[in-house]
């Protein structure tokens, strides 16, 4: 490392190429290589089966098709848990892949299986097996209006059509309209009086559609193909088609008996954008897609498509990710300049400006070189490896500090420059490049933590490590070469001008600090070192017990308040779109309520007017479905018991405009809260959950419930329904939990017919019974017919008025194979029995989970001690039900897995630092003089987190293992000038104190340039920032408070460790009989 040191500080042109060549790598890796996202891209780790038997019941599909696809895949390798749905018509069978395994291998063997699965039931559509991937959304458009289903259908259908062509945009997604649908409806007694049935009307349909290939005519003047082709596409063409001709050559058509209806879908869903019908577009990015590009492409779009739109309607852009992108990077820039500012006034007054901007320019060549090898690692530039630069912002200079220092003090004393550049880079080489591999080391736990989470937390590590590397190599093989053209020698303070004047004023006074202050505590710290190291372990204790008592408040993950809103309504299944619509209404005043109460008046940032805002801006309601307009999780429509209501609130960052302070400091989850009282009660309702908070995966407490299949349908159910009841009365019971729900979907009436020995005499069999009642009222599914981009159904079914009550079922005419009619009640009774709207499993078993939301602002709640209680009780309640079982799930999971690698990678990381300072040091023992202040710089995180007033949480434990890192940079580096001062023949004392001294000025400008480059992080006040902050405050207070400790323990500890090797060896000479010489002090 000497010899290249030498040789780029000598030839400055290859240190300016190497420097060049790298910020060109991290500018192609910005330009053409890095995709801009707001969260990163996840590669899919599930494989989803999804099967479609339209008509069937949940037991049905859990009988017929989840069994069957779970049997078949269970023994695959590479499966870490099978979770599955089995729905009214629909079926899902999710595979979660192993850690490790590939999921496009385990995506071809569940494919493979499904395929040969012989079982299925006749008229199940073919089974669709893919990789789970999430919609990568840029932007929605919300198109809204006074206008009729069908032309705001239109209106979104062109919208989607264009957008999707736009040049950069590779994938659209329009949701919240019903599909279309062409119904053709004829009532039993026009049935009857034709000697027609349904399935025969759906023959005639299906079979009207024809597109045959006929060969060629081999004409004298060339080939003319044959092609035999009709098929119905409107209302019109459809009622012509001929059912049956008569005798006198007059034709029955379908117009003649049926009602054609050209329209959409019977199950409603309506979607409002601030009371007006809206559809929803997603726009969304693919693969390395920028979205930044892609949603300036579409504004561009929406500013030009305004203008033609129809009277009444109008576009808005919601859920702008780009726009929370463009608020991080100025987040970014403005951290960057301000740390950056920060670091060359620190350093211009406490050396001199030139070695400044010359450690300052190492910045944007470590992040250029970060940049450079993002693609590499699979990194994105989105919010979480933004805030990695910003939180590496202040770390990444330390190196340059310490060898611009040293250089600086060589210059000083005079002589050739160049030689001073090489012998100061090369004086600190050795604790310089330990150094930063420590703090290499102590990110690395953040890429051991699993689940989704942890490949959020691995973003980080994946972003500072990079940087850091780059910024060794800036500091050893740059930094020197820039650095040799500067004089040498102290200028003469007559000749300095004013600036001059005053950094040199600055420079003395802080060697007048290092002389007469420090020097005598060092001087009285070390002759009475165990008293100072009884001193610092009783503040420390003092400290701890302070933190661990309850006044600092410990959380898993607190609570991060979202922009956006949401509660949803649940009704009993059955319930009829009008009682939902009603129902949500309670939901929807107290909103408007809001909006008017947390009003105020709000000064425009870029025109300086004064208007009256809301802090809620823009309000969604749903009825018939949930999450359409979101993008996380399965979307439902076209499900009557369900309601949605979501609202934006304006970003915290944005607040300060306002006149009123109240509506500044307001927090999000203060007016969820209220939101929840004013809905109150809400009769008939079978559950209602508010959420406003971000980066939350799983609930605080959830536990799932399991039986294995092996009983009755009834009576499994039953059992799990008993149990979960019993766990959520224990779970009301805990102050500071709400929302108190399960998984379980209350039943609904289910008609059985069942057929009588009548049935049979005619020749009926169950099957047929049952396809004629499928007919008449779910429908026989005629044809499918593509216009455009959408497929639309042809369903021949009854009149909606012959399928409205179970007299119409009793009534409804069944044919016999002779051709006879005969009433449905006459040849079968009716039983009447429940039906589940959904049946879950996981892993071969039925499942239900009990869930609760958390109020974590509440200080006397304790979710450890809530599930440390539920641990003792829930035995008791599974116990009576033989063969259930119970986990832990949600937030406790993760818990445990994410302080499972947190326990693992502590210790990695004390065994890595200890590894790369004993290599140095030479030594079994010194690395534990450095490691000593790694205890002590906890406390420091400790009384940051209490003077910030944020509770510890994971992100704050991972801080103090990348703290354990950094702060023993500075230890390093004086333990290493203490061993150099001693090889060269001074005294232990001596050595010590003159190395507090010298190492005095590097340690205080790199703890306060890492807290000076991370404080703008730490009060952020963007809703995405709240991830990284307890993390910044760690490494922000830990390594400030670590300075002074650093700069009085160390040297202690050093010579105790020295006064304990001596000791040791008198007592081993002693035993031996030899005689040893005492040690010089």
């Amino acid at each position: 490392m000497n010899a290249l040191i030498d040789w780029f500080a000598r030839n400055s042109v290859a240190a300016n190429l190497l420097m060049i060549f790298i910020i060109l790598l991290g500018v192609n890796g910005i330009a053409n290589r890095l995709p801009v996202e707001v969260f990163p891209n996840f590669a899919p780790d599930e494989v989803e089966v999804r099967v479609t038997y339209r008509g069937a019941t949940p037991e049905q599909m859990e009988e017929s098709v989840v069994l069957p696809v779970e049997n078949a895949i269970a023994d695959l390798p590479g499966i870490e848990e099978v979770r599955s749905t089995a729905g009214e018509g629909r079926a899902y069978v999710e595979v979660e892949v192993e850690q490790g395994y590939d999921p496009r291998a385990l995506l071809d063997d569940v494919k493979s299986r499904v395929d040969g699965i012989s079982i299925l039931p006749e008229g199940i559509e073919p089974p669709v097996v893919k990789l789970e991937e999430s919609l990568h959304e840029v932007v929605t458009l919300i198109i809204h209006g006074d206008m009729s289903e069908y032309d705001l259908h239109k209106l979104a259908e062109r919208i989607r059509d264009e957008a999707g062509r736009l040049d950069g945009v590779s994938r659209v997604v329009m949701r919240g309209m019903r599909n279309y649908e062409i119904g053709i409806e004829i009532s039993e007694h026009i049935l009857r009086e034709h000697g027609l049935t349904l399935e025969q009307v759906a023959d005639a349909v299906r079979n009207s559609a024809v597109d045959i290939p006929g060969g060629a005519i081999r004409a004298t003047g060339g080939e003319v193909l044959v092609r035999t082709e009709g098929r119905a596409y409107d209302r019109a063409a459809f009622e012509k088609i001929i059912l049956k001709g008569g005798e006198d050559g007059a034709h029955l058509t379908l117009g003649d008996i049926a009602t054609v209806t050209d329209g959409f879908e019977e199950d409603r869903v309506v979607m409002r954008y601030n009371g007006k019908h809206c559809a929803v577009v997603h726009v969304a990015r693919t693969g390395s897609q920028n979205a930044l590009k892609i949603a300036a492409i579409v504004r561009d779009y929406v500013d030009r498509l305004r203008p033609t739109l129809p009277a009444g309607a109008s576009v808005a852009l919601w859920n702008d990710r780009a726009e929370i992108i463009h608020k991080r990077l100025n987040t970014l820039s403005d951290s960057a300049l301000m740390g950056t500012l920060f670091i060359v006034v620190l350093l211009g007054l406490f050396l001199r400006p030139a070695v400044a901007l010359w450690v300052c320019v190492g910045i944007p060549v470590a992040f250029m070189g970060g940049f450079a090898l993002m693609p590499y690692f699979g990194v994105s530039i989105n919010l979480f490896t933004l805030y990695g630069f910003i939180l590496v912002l202040g770390i990444v200079v330390d190196d340059a500090i310490v060898t611009g220092e040293v250089i600086h003090v060589h210059q000083q004393k005079g002589g050739d420059s160049l030689a001073a550049a090489i012998r100061g880079a090369q004086e600190v080489a050795v604790p310089v490049i330990f150094g930063v591999l420590t703090t290499v080391i102590a990110f690395m736990p953040l890429m051991m933590v699993e689940g989704r989470r942890g490949q959020i937390f691995m973003q980080i590590p994946l972003v500072v490590i990079p940087v850091l590397i780059f910024s060794l190599v800036e500091s050893k093989l740059i930094l020197p070469a820039h650095l040799r053209n500067l004089s040498t020698g102290k200028a003469d303070r007559a000749r300095l001008n004013l600036l001059g004047r005053i950094q040199r004023w600055f420079a003395d006074g802080l060697e007048w600090c290092i002389d007469r202050i420090y020097r005598p505590i060092l001087g009285l710290a070390s002759t009475h070192r165990y008293i100072t190291l009884c001193l610092f372990i009783g503040a420390a204790l003092v400290i701890c017990s302070y933190s661990f008592s309850g006044r600092l408040p410990m959380k898993y993950f607190p609570r991060i308040d979202s922009e956006i809103a949401t509660a949803r309504l649940v009704m009993p299944l059955g319930t009829p779109y009008e009682v939902t619509r009603e129902k949500l209404q309670r939901l929807i005043r107290p909103v408007h309520q809001l909006r008017e109460k947390y009003s105020g008046n709000y000064v425009d940032p870029v025109t300086g007017r004064t208007n009256r805002l809301s802090l809620i801006q823009n309000i969604i309601t749903t009825i018939g479905g949930q999450n359409i307009a979101g993008i996380r999780g399965r979307a439902s429509s076209g499900v009557a018991n369900l309601g949605e209501v979501q609202f934006r609130i304006m970003a915290p960052e944005d607040r300060h405009h306002f006149l009123d302070d109240s509506l500044k400091s307001i927090q999000t989850s203060a007016m969820m809260r209220e939101w929840r009282q004013r809905i109150g009660v809400i009769e008939g309702a079978q559950e209602i959950t508010t959420r406003a908070d971000i980066g939350r995966s799983r609930d605080p407490v959830m536990i799932r419930l399991a039986l294995p299949v092996q009983e009755t349908s009834v009576h499994s159910t039953r059992a799990l329904q008993e149990a979960a009841e019993r766990i959520k009365e224990e779970l009301r019971s805990y102050p500071g939990l709400f929302d108190v729900n399960d998984t379980f979907e209350r039943s609904k009436e289910e008609v059985r017919p069942v057929l009588k020995p009548t049935a049979l005499q005619r020749g009926l069999t169950r099957a047929q019974v049952g396809r004629q009642v499928q007919g008449g009222f779910f429908g026989h599914e005629a044809q499918r017919i593509q216009r455009g981009q959408n497929e639309i159904r042809v369903m021949v079914r009854y009149p909606l008025v012959e399928r409205e009550s179970l007299a119409s079922l009793e009534a409804m005419h069944i044919r016999a194979p002779d051709g006879a009619a005969m009433p449905l009640d006459s040849i079968a009774s009716t039983e009447i029995g429940e039906s589940h709207s959904s049946i879950r499993h996981t892993d071969l078993a039925r499942t239900i989970y009990v869930f609760a939301d958390a109020n974590k602002e509440d200080p006397n709640l304790d979710l450890e001690k809530i599930r440390a209680s539920l641990e003792t009780k829930l035995p008791e309640i599974v116990a009576a039900y033989p063969s259930m079982s119970y986990s832990f799930q949600g937030e406790g999971r993760e818990r445990r897995e994410s302080f499972a690698a947190l326990k693992l990678g502590g210790v990695l990381v004390l065994l890595g630092i200890y590894t790369m300072l004993a290599i140095p040091f030479r030594s079994y023992l010194q690395p534990l003089i450095v490691m000593a202040i790694i205890p002590f710089s906890l406390m420091g995180a400790l009384l940051g987190h209490m003077i910030m007033d944020r509770p510890f949480s994971i992100m704050s434990a991972f801080g103090v293992l990348a703290l354990a890192g950094v702060v023993v940079n500075d230890s390093l580096v004086l333990v290493h000038y203490v061993n150099r001062r001693r090889l060269e023949g001074q005294s232990l004392l001596d050595a010590v104190r003159d190395a507090g001294a010298a190492r005095f000025r590097p340690i205080l400008l790199t703890s306060l340039t890492t807290f000076g480059g991370i404080m703008p992080t730490m009060y952020e006040k963007s809703t995405q920032a709240q991830f990284v902050i307890p993390m910044g405050i760690s490494l922000a207070w830990g390594v400030l408070f670590a300075t002074f400790i650093t700069l009085l323990l160390v040297p202690i500890c050093y010579l105790i460790l020295e006064d304990l090797k001596s000791i040791a060896s008198r007592y081993w000479h002693w035993q031996t009989g030899r005689h040893v010489s005492p040690v010089t002090s």
